[in-house]
This record gives structure tokens, C-alpha cells and sequence, in this order.
């Protein structure tokens, strides 16, 4: 009874909102009722306890206490655990960890819905739509909001007040997203649903939402009249949170109508109203608006006073987004009022947050974009699987005759499988990659040997591959360690046998359950003293105990990271002494009797192991043979697809259009006369093309396939080279753990194939990834040491060199100036004794920023002089070296007090920069500019350094991100499409009677790809495309204007090309609004692609400034196409978008003639485009 009364007082305190006392009284119940051994009260207490600790904002207890609860429900799907779920996710919320709180309020709706509690599961809706916005992720809230809007319309009770909720809610994403018509229909919907429930608080905010719709429209007068509607609501039923918040949108509202004294006096009444409510956001928001209206009214002080106390109260709530905000309002004011310093103090914290922040977004985003593509998958491979067993049903009567035809070829797919999951448990720590295979013929051997079956004995073959499946898990640092293993690392090691137990089981073949039950027992010992189970005799499988004696036999006669292999004579005699105790002493006798036998001395043991010479394995049938994939076509074909796969492959760098024609003639024929291995070399080169058009989703689907008939064919060479490809292409999309995985694989099939050169090639391939992507610098230099130590070996100086110089790179980078120094100076050496003068240039400069980093700043001068004048040699044209040398020399030069000189030589870098959009090298010139005016004491230009190497960051993570998003819907959409192609192939080697069925569903899978590759080409359009004016964005013109200048130029036709750009467009933002700017723009896009021709491309080159590309096309012509395009500007009526509005261009023309690349003729047109500025509204050619 007692603790009946505790948990009474304690729900009475909750409803009082006394959240101590709440919980005092809630811990006192639910230590009673456990004692009585009242599981469902104690569940109820613990509940209230969690409740209370929400309200108290002790949101550390409450995660422990919901998973308490949930240990106390095991399996059961209450109304108590779904209360778990929700209090758990509202805690998480309010520490704003909103993709957790997203994941515990969704397995509450999975129980709500269970419980058809339809408003606990439409709340959840809601919910889920209220953490997608504080995500920022628009388009999931609302498609949480809409299926919370259907449910409710569903719903056989009504549900007003959710009603009226979630429709303000849609209404505001709407109000967000500027979509103002569609905001105002969800306020007035959400009004109505409010009224009808008497709900006040929802009533106010869509009166307060339709204020803000009213306000973004510009229409003041009718916000105005909102927002006091709303405000007088919000006073008549206290709802003083809700007063706050309005009357600081009411502010603004003022600020709009130009009513400067009414505003201040609303946004001081706000501010003290939040102060006195403890409102944090409320009173930063009111700081900030009453800050930025003091700064309009030129009041500098006080703005500034009031932004550092908006500041305090944004790191007091945590919301590093608006501290941001804050931080450069804060900055521009400071620096106004002339306080430089403080300003590029504040400046530069808002760089740290917004770098930080958006490191923050663009994890959260690709973490949603996976748990997206991982739903997607899982719902994919749910349908699939279904099909597979619907289809299977259907097909398997009328397959059955098929059986016995099909079952040597499913016995060979069976051993395809076999061979490389068997590799897969290998690979990483068994350089030859063929220990599975000696084990395979030795356990075969002995089980013969014995007497059993034939049946038996070819089982015992395929399923010992998989003695150390479990390997797999792992981890590299205890399975690829050179030394012996501690006690703790041989305890993690000994877990492989009980992970590969795991893999395997669950087979319903003889076959896995051979194999499961060798990889969980073959380390099991005779005497016991083995594990994972500690099996002693007899009770030790006899696949175990044959798999135990050669496994250990192949361990002791190959050489092991931690050893050199023994000789036959000892390992003979440790086997004998083990008998009895380790191993069984019958199949000890019969081993060393029959088959070790024979191995007495050293000199007799072939080099492979002994495998070759077992007598008992000669008469095994080669069963294990690789699938035979060999073409049966006449001679002739095959050496002409070969010759042209060779010619394609060899012509690639030098003359890609030859190398693409061959081909892809090479990939017709193979196709049409069904040759796979010319078929996947053919795709070998296409993807190295597609690598070099940036079409990376083309690239990796290419050398997937041919991957695939590489291994089927057990052509080495060409699997290698496709690896050594998708590891370049997955480094550049930032998959960077995908790259390390085929280089890895690309390096190991080079030392199956014994090429060292191919070795050294893929270490340094990884040395690139892991210091470019992954900053691991340590590890890189452990690739590059390797590889430089075979090419060494191999007398390859080139090589040597670029190794070299990427050690002295990286040893600078770890600020190891000295190691630098010496690689460097080698590399320097070696590179000028071979006549290589941008690898001598390059490994000088790293000496001189060596000498630079050890206060050698004469020393360093005179070399970072030399490498300049290497660089500037008349047959190099290098300018993005040039201008990294420049930049080290001009810090060199700053240091040692040339102060102007430094500056002219940082100017001439950013010039380039500019030109070739250099943004890495330009972001850290500006920086170098920032410190060195700021060393001058000239704060202005510094400020401007900064504000430019901000600006050029953002861009820089911006794209990167891009990049990011992009690259991870190719990868999904490709291992879509293998995953699609496994299950099928599994599906025909355990289901061989569902073939007729299979072949109606790979119908259906290859729509299903048609589908998404259809969807990923609009995509990578979308990604083309300049959103606002409809034409190419800069990059892709930029593409595009490099294609067409190398072809032209080879074929010796003329290219031109227009730049124009809109005359005095900052006026046009100025006087009309950037929104009228963004129209001119969008139309101006838009008359581009009316009046250009079919063969012309347009583009957007960045601001107002757009391009023209005209193929085939002489400069008068082009000059003639400027002045009609110019004309339409000038006639088109643009006072139609406002009143006054008028829109002229200057155009800029010139001509591929006489130039050496693109980047001249955009330079060309350009200076052609300025010229034109000087008088306007003209073209100049």
C-alpha cells in the first residue's frame, strides 16, 4: 500500500509540474513495488520517475531508465513501452540530438500503430515532422506532416486539435520554403480544426504563421493586423510564451512599415517579457532584431552592446547556427566602428563555426542519405525476396526435369562459391592466397586415405576452404600482426572459429553444414585443451580433427608474418609428437604414413608446399577446377578483338578518341559473338575514359562487370588493372574505405602475379588515398617507404623519384622538418641527374619550406629562388605548380621582412588563382594576405582577405559536399544493381528448379535498373544545370568548352566564344530587390537558349556573368550572333517584371586561333568582355 501512495503523490506532483519532489517520490514507489514484487506497478513508477527527469531537465537519467523499463517488458508491446519510446525521444529532442530522438519516436509508432492507438501514432507523425525541420530536412517533415494529415482524415474518432497542429506545422515548412499560397490554405485549414476543438494555443500560431506569410509577402499592413490578433489572443489566455515570440515578429513587421521607434519599443517590450519568462530563444532573437535595428539607425554602440548579449545567450542555449549569425553581424559592426581587431576576432570564430557546422551538416546529411538508401535497400531486397519465393513456388513442378541436367553446372558454381568465400577469410593475412586450396587437397588426401566415401571425401574437399571464414572478423591489428600474439590479442583471435560458425550456419546443404561445423571444431585438441568448446576425443567431429592436422601442417611448412617456414623433416616430427595430444593418433598414423611420408629432407619438398607431390591427391578428380568460360569462336575473331583490346589500352593517354573507337568496336564484337574476356577488356578501357569524362557512375558500372568475367575467366592481370581503376574512381567521389579496398586487392594480385612493378604502383596509389582523404600521413609513408624500397630493387629511377618526393611532402607535413630536408634533397638530386625538371623543381621547393620550418630562411630564399626559375623554364607550362612555389617563396620572403615584395608575389598567385580557379591555393593566400596586412596594420585590406577566403571556403564545402551526395547515390545505385545480380545467381546454384521463373524476374530487375538509372541521369543533370537561370552551371561549360578546344583544335576548326555580362546589375539589386535581380537573370537564361542554335551551349559563368560556346564558328560570325543577342537584350520589355526596369549586356568575342588551350580563350573573351564594359550595352571582338 505504501508504494501505491508513492506513486499517487508522485503523479499528483507531475501534474503540478513539480518535477523534484516528483521524483523523489517516484523512486521511493518503484523501490517498494519492487520489493513487493509488483512488476506492473513498478514499471508505472518508473515511468513517472522518467517524466519527472524530463521536466527537470535531467536528461542524462532518462535514456537509463526508459532502457530499465524496457528490460521489465521483454517482448511485450504495452502502452508502457511505447511511453518509453516517447519520453526517451522528447529528452534527446531537447538536447537537440535529433536524428537520435527520430529513432526513438519511430519505434514508438511502430508500437502505437501496433496498439491501433491512432493518436498516439498520428502524434508520432507529427513529431517526426517537427525533427526533420529542426533538421532542416524540408521535404521528410513534410512527408511525415502529410501522412499525419491522411491518418487523421482516416481516423474513425476525431482528432481536431492534432488536426489543427499538424496542418500549422505543414503551414509553416510552406512559410519557410516561401511557398505562400499553399502556407496560407494549411494556416486557414489549421484555424478552422482549432476553433472546432477550442484549441487557443494552435489558433495563435496560425494567426501568427499568416503574419509571417503576410510579412514575407511585403504585405505589411495585413501582418500587422495578424499579429495583434494574435497578441491580443495570446494576453486573453496567458499564453505568455506565445506573447514573446509575437511581439518580436511584430518588430520586425514595424521595421518593415518604417515605423523605427515603434519597433524599438516592441522589440524592448519582447526582450523584457523573455527575461522574465527565462525564454533563452526568445530573448536572443529579440536582442538580435533590436541590435540590427540600432545598427540601421547608425547607433553602433548600442547594437554592438546588444549583439554580445545576444551572443551570450546563444552559447548559453548551445545553438551554434545562430552564434554564427551573430558572430559576423557582430564583426561587421566592430569593424564599422573602427575596432579591427575585435572584428577579425569575431570573423574569424564565425569561419571556425561555419567550417564546423558544416562538417555537422553534411555528416548529417549523407548519414540521412544512407538510413534512406539502407531503407530503400531493405524494402528492395524484402520485395525481392518475396518475388524470388512466389516465382520459386510457381516454377519448382515444372522444373524438376530441369534438375539433372543443370547439376554438374551447379556443382561447379557451388565450387566457384566456395573458392572465394574462402579467399575472403584469407586474403588479408595469406600473401600467396592459396593456403585454402593446400588444406582443401591435404584434408581430401587424409579423408581418402581412411576409407571414406567417395561422396564424403569431396565434401571434406569444398567445405575445409572454409575453415577460416570467421577470420573476417577480426581486426586487422591483431590478424596482420608481424609479432607473436599477447594473451589478449590470441583471445580475440580464437573468436574466428566462433564467427565463422555463425556465417555458415543455417545452410540447408550438406555441404554448409560440413563447413560450419569444421570452422567452429578444427581447433578443437584430442586431450581437450582446445577450443571454442573444449571437445576431447571422440566427441571432436572427425571433419575437425582431419581439418586440425592439416591446417597445422600448412602453418608449420609456410612461412607466417611471425616466422620463416619449418622444414618437412620438423614439422613431421612435431606432428608425431603431438599425437595423442593435440591431434588423433589414428589419423596421425595414417597421415604420416601415406601422405607426409615421403618428406624426409628438404631438398625432396617441392616448393610449393608439398602439394604437388601428395600421392594419395593424384587420384582425386580435379574437381575443383575453375569454371571454364573460354570462348569457342574462330581464331581469327578472337585475335582481332584482341588486337583491338591492345591497341584501345596501349593508345589511351596519347590518342583517347583512337582508343575509345577501338574500343567500343572491340565491345561490339565481343558482344555479338558472346566473348566475355574481349568483352571485359573492352570495358576495362571504357572505364578508364569514363574516369577521364568524370562519368564515375558510367566508369564503375564498366569495371564492375568486367571485375566480374576477370574473375570468372582467372584472368589476373585484367582484375588487377580494374581494381587499380575503382580505386582511383572511388578516391575521387570520397569513397575512401572503397578505394582502400581495391587498391588492397589491386596490390595483392599483383603479388599472385609476381609483379613488383604493379605492387609498387597500388602502395603508391595508397599512399595518395590515406594522406589526401584520411590525413593519415604515418601510413601513408609506410605505403610510400614500401614502394620506394621495389622500385629501388627494380632500378626504376622515375618511380623512385615521385616516391621520394611524396616522403619529403608528407615528413613536411608532420612538420618533421629535418626528414624532409633529406628526402627532398635526394629527390632533388636524383630527379636532376635524369633530367626531370618538375620533380627537381618540386623536391627543391620542399627542401626550401624544410630549411623555412628550421629557421633557415636565407638558405631556404636561395632555393625557393632556384625552383622558380626551373619552373619557369620556356618548355615547362606548369602554372599550378608555379603558383604553389610562388606562394611558399612569398611566405619565405614575409618572413625574412621583403614585406612588399612577399604582397606582389601573393597578388600574382591570387591572379592565377583566379584565372584557373585554384580554390585550395587561393583560400590560403588569402589567408597569408589576412595576416600580413594585419602585420602591416593595414585592418581594412585585411578584412577584405578574410571575407574573400570565407566566402571561397564555404564554396569549396559546398561542392564537396555535393560531390559527397553524389557519389553516394551512384554507389547505391551500383550496389543496387550487384545485389540485385547476387541474389539471382544464389538463387540459381540453391533453387535450380526455379530457372524458367528466374528468367521472368531478371526481366523485372532490369527494368527496376532502367528505372534508376533513368532517375540518376535527370539527377546528374539537375547537378549540371545553374538552378536559377536553367543553363550550365560553370563546371560542366567549363567541361564542355575543354572537349570542344581539343577537338577543334586537332581537327584544326575554328571555335568561338562569347562572354557577356548584365550592365550595372548591382544597381538592379540595389533599386528593385535581389528577388527582380534573380528574375532578370532566370529570363535572361532563358533567351539564351531561344535565341542560340542547336550546336551553340550557354552557360552561367558565375554572378551575372554568363558564356556562349560556339563550335564551328568564325569570329565575324560570332561577333554578328553577340550584336542579335545583345539587340534582344536591349528590346525585350523588362519593365514588365517592374516598373523603370531596363537590362543592356556587354559582350565579349574571341576565337581558338593562334591559342594553346581553353583557358586562354576564356581569357581571351574576357579581356575582350572588360573592354566592352568600359562603354556598355556593346560587343567587342
Amino acid at each position: 500500500m505504501q508504494g501505491e501512495a508513492e506513486l499517487l503523490w508522485a503523479q499528483g506532483l507531475l501534474e503540478l509540474e513539480d518535477g523534484e519532489s516528483a521524483v523523489q517520490h517516484a523512486q521511493n514507489a518503484a523501490a517498494l513495488l519492487a520489493e513487493a514484487g509488483d512488476t506492473p506497478g513498478r514499471v508505472a513508477a518508473l515511468l513517472h520517475q522518467t517524466e519527472a527527469e524530463v521536466l527537470c531537465e535531467h536528461y542524462d537519467r532518462v535514456s537509463e531508465l526508459a532502457h530499465e523499463v524496457r528490460r521489465l517488458l521483454p517482448d511485450q508491446r504495452t502502452a508502457e513501452l511505447a511511453q518509453t519510446f516517447k519520453l526517451e525521444g522528447m529528452a534527446l529532442f531537447l538536447q537537440g540530438k535529433y536524428r537520435e530522438a527520430s529513432a526513438s519516436i519511430l519505434e514508438e509508432s511502430v508500437v502505437r500503430e501496433e496498439l491501433q492507438d491512432h493518436e498516439g501514432y498520428a502524434k508520432c507523425l507529427n513529431n517526426l515532422g517537427l525533427i526533420h525541420i529542426e533538421l532542416g530536412d524540408l521535404h521528410r517533415a513534410l512527408e511525415h506532416l502529410a501522412r499525419c494529415f491522411e491518418y487523421i482524415t482516416r481516423c474513425p474518432e476525431p482528432l481536431h486539435s492534432l488536426e489543427s497542429a499538424c496542418l500549422i506545422n505543414i503551414g509553416n515548412i510552406h512559410q519557410i520554403r516561401q511557398e505562400f499560397d499553399r502556407a496560407t490554405e494549411a494556416f486557414e485549414q489549421g484555424m478552422a480544426a482549432a476553433q472546432l476543438s477550442g484549441d487557443t494555443a494552435n489558433e495563435i500560431a496560425g494567426l501568427t504563421g499568416m503574419g509571417l506569410v503576410a510579412r514575407d509577402r511585403g504585405h505589411d499592413r495585413e501582418a500587422l493586423r495578424l499579429l495583434l490578433q494574435a497578441l491580443r489572443l495570446a494576453q486573453a489566455n496567458g499564453r505568455r510564451y506565445n506573447e514573446a515570440e509575437i511581439l518580436d515578429n511584430l518588430g520586425q513587421v514595424y521595421v518593415g512599415l518604417g515605423q523605427p521607434a515603434l519597433a524599438l519599443e516592441t522589440f524592448e517590450q519582447a526582450l523584457n517579457l523573455s527575461r522574465i519568462l527565462g525564454a533563452l530563444p526568445s530573448e536572443q532573437n529579440a536582442l538580435v532584431h533590436l541590435a540590427r535595428l540600432q545598427t540601421e539607425g547608425g547607433q553602433l554602440e548600442q547594437a554592438a552592446a546588444h549583439f554580445e548579449l545576444a551572443l551570450a545567450c546563444a552559447q548559453q542555449s548551445g545553438s551554434e547556427r545562430a552564434a554564427l549569425e551573430i558572430h559576423e553581424h557582430l564583426g561587421e559592426v566592430l569593424q564599422r566602428l573602427g575596432r579591427f581587431d575585435q572584428a577579425t576576432l569575431h570573423f574569424r570564430q564565425a569561419l571556425s563555426l561555419e567550417r564546423a557546422l558544416h562538417a555537422q551538416d553534411r555528416q548529417d546529411t549523407f548519414l540521412s542519405l544512407t538510413t534512406q538508401l539502407e531503407v530503400e535497400r531493405a524494402k528492395h531486397q524484402a520485395e525481392t525476396y518475396r518475388l524470388m519465393n512466389l516465382t520459386s513456388q510457381q516454377a519448382r513442378n515444372e522444373a524438376e526435369q530441369e534438375v539433372q541436367k543443370r547439376t554438374a553446372d551447379l556443382e561447379q558454381a557451388q565450387r566457384e562459391i566456395i573458392t572465394r568465400l574462402g579467399l575472403v577469410g584469407e586474403y588479408r593475412d595469406d600473401k600467396t592466397g592459396s593456403h585454402t586450396q593446400r588444406v582443401s587437397q591435404l584434408a581430401a588426401s587424409l579423408a581418402q586415405a581412411i576409407g571414406l566415401p567417395a561422396a564424403e571425401v569431396d565434401l571434406i574437399r569444398l567445405a575445409s576452404r572454409l575453415h577460416d571464414i570467421g577470420k573476417i572478423g577480426v581486426p586487422d591489428v591483431v590478424l596482420l600482426k608481424s609479432e607473436r600474439l599477447t594473451a589478449e590479442e590470441f583471445t580475440i583471435m580464437k573468436h574466428h572459429t566462433t564467427i565463422g560458425a555463425r556465417v555458415l550456419e543455417g545452410g540447408q546443404s550438406d555441404l554448409m553444414r560440413m563447413a560450419e561445423e569444421i570452422a567452429l571444431t578444427h581447433h578443437e585438441r584430442w586431450d581437450g585443451s582446445g577450443y571454442p568448446q573444449g571437445l576431447q576425443g571422440d566427441n571432436i567431429p572427425l571433419t575437425g580433427r582431419i581439418v586440425a592436422i592439416v591446417d597445422v601442417w600448412d602453418a608449420l611448412t609456410t612461412e607466417r608474418p611471425y616466422k620463416k617456414a619449418w622444414s618437412r623433416e620438423d614439422a613431421w616430427r612435431e606432428i608425431a609428437q603431438q599425437s595423442g595430444k593435440h591431434f588423433d593418433p589414428y589419423l596421425v598414423e595414417v597421415f604420416l604414413g601415406t601422405i607426409a611420408g615421403s618428406f624426409h629432407t628438404d631438398a625432396q619438398a617441392p616448393s610449393n608446399g608439398g602439394v604437388q607431390n601428395l600421392e594419395p591427391s593424384e587420384l582425386l578428380p580435379p574437381s575443383d577446377a575453375p569454371l571454364d568460360v573460354r570462348p569457342t569462336l574462330p581464331a581469327h575473331v578472337i585475335q582481332h578483338v584482341d588486337a583491338l583490346n591492345a591497341a584501345a589500352w596501349q593508345k589511351r593517354r596519347a590518342e583517347p578518341g583512337e582508343s575509345l573507337r577501338d574500343a567500343r568496336e572491340a565491345h561490339q564484337i565481343s558482344e555479338q559473338h558472346d566473348h566475355p574476356l574481349g568483352l571485359a577488356y573492352a570495358l576495362r578501357t571504357l572505364g578508364f575514359h569514363d574516369i577521364l569524362q568524370s562519368e564515375f557512375k558510367a566508369a564503375l558500372n564498366k569495371l564492375d562487370q568486367a571485375v566480374n568475367i576477370a574473375q570468372a575467366c582467372e584472368d589476373l592481370t585484367l582484375e588487377r588493372d580494374c581494381k587499380n581503376l575503382l580505386g582511383n574512381v572511388y578516391r575521387v567521389i570520397y569513397n575512401t574505405q572503397r578505394a582502400i579496398e581495391c587498391l588492397l586487392e589491386a596490390m595483392e594480385l599483383s603479388r599472385r602475379l609476381d609483379d613488383l612493378a604493379g605492387e609498387a604502383s597500388a602502395l603508391m596509389n595508397l599512399g595518395v588515398v590515406v594522406s589526401s582523404r584520411m590525413k593519415d600521413f604515418d601510413k601513408a609513408l609506410s605505403y610510400y617507404q614500401q614502394a620506394h624500397e621495389i622500385f629501388e630493387k627494380a632500378g626504376n629511377e622515375s618511380a623512385q623519384v615521385a616516391c621520394l618526393y611524396s616522403m619529403a611532402d608528407v615528413y613536411q607535413e608532420l612538420e618533421q622538418f629535418a626528414e624532409a630536408q633529406t628526402w627532398g634533397e635526394r629527390a632533388a638530386q636524383l630527379s636532376a641527374r635524369m633530367g626531370d625538371i618538375l620533380h627537381q623543381a618540386l623536391s627543391i621547393s620542399v627542401v626550401a619550406r624544410a630549411l623555412d620550418g628550421q629557421a633557415q630562411s636565407v638558405r631556404a630564399a636561395a632555393l625557393h629562388h632556384q625552383a622558380l626559375a626551373l619552373l619557369q623554364t620556356p618548355q615547362l607550362n606548369m602554372p599550378e605548380p608555379l603558383a604553389w612555389i610562388q606562394l611558399y617563396s612569398a611566405s619565405n620572403l614575409e618572413t625574412g621582412g621583403a614585406i612588399q615584395e612577399a604582397w606582389g608575389l601573393y597578388e600574382q598567385v591570387l591572379t592565377q588563382c583566379e584565372q584557373f580557379d585554384w580554390q585550395e591555393l587561393a583560400v590560403l593566400t588569402h589567408h597569408k594576405l589576412t595576416l600580413l596586412h594585419k602585420r602591416r596594420g593595414d585592418l581594412e585590406r585585411a578584412m577584405t582577405h578574410l571575407e574573400r577566403e570565407r566566402e571561397i571556403q564555404r564554396q569549396v564545402l559546398e561542392e564537396e559536399l555535393a560531390l559527397k551526395n553524389r557519389a553516394l547515390m551512384v554507389q547505391y545505385e551500383v550496389d543496387r544493381a550487384e545485389s540485385e545480380a547476387r541474389l539471382y545467381k544464389l538463387r540459381s546454384v540453391e533453387l535450380a528448379s526455379a530457372n524458367v521463373a528466374l528468367e521472368q524476374a531478371n526481366r523485372e530487375k532490369s527494368a527496376l535498373v532502367a528505372v534508376l538509372q533513368e532517375q540518376s541521369l535527370l539527377m546528374e543533370r539537375q547537378l549540371r544545370e545553374d538552378s536559377l537561370s536553367g543553363v550550365f552551371n560553370r563546371s560542366h561549360i567549363e567541361e564542355i568548352l575543354a572537349r570542344e578546344f581539343e577537338q577543334h583544335h586537332a581537327a584544326g576548326r575554328v571555335l568561338s566564344l562569347i562572354m557577356l555580362d548584365v550592365d550595372h546589375f548591382k544597381r538592379v539589386n540595389d533599386r528593385f530587390s535581389h528577388p527582380v535581380g534573380d528574375e532578370v537573370l532566370r529570363q535572361l537564361g532563358a533567351l539564351l537558349r531561344d535565341i542560340c542554335r542547336d550546336s551553340d551551349v550557354p552557360g552561367r559563368y558565375g554572378g551575372e556573368e554568363f558564356v556562349l560556346v560556339l563550335p564551328d564558328t568564325p569570329l565575324s560570325e560570332a561577333a554578328a550572333i553577340a550584336q542579335r543577342l545583345r539587340a534582344a537584350i536591349e528590346e525585350t520589355d523588362w519593365a514588365a517584371i517592374v516598373p523603370g526596369l531596363s537590362v543592356t549586356l556587354s559582350l565579349g568575342v574571341a576565337t581558338n586561333e593562334g591559342l594553346p588551350n581553353f583557358e586562354r580563350l576564356v581569357s581571351e573573351a574576357d579581356e575582350k568582355l572588360y573592354e566592352a564594359k568600359r562603354q556598355r550595352n556593346c560587343v567587342v571582338s
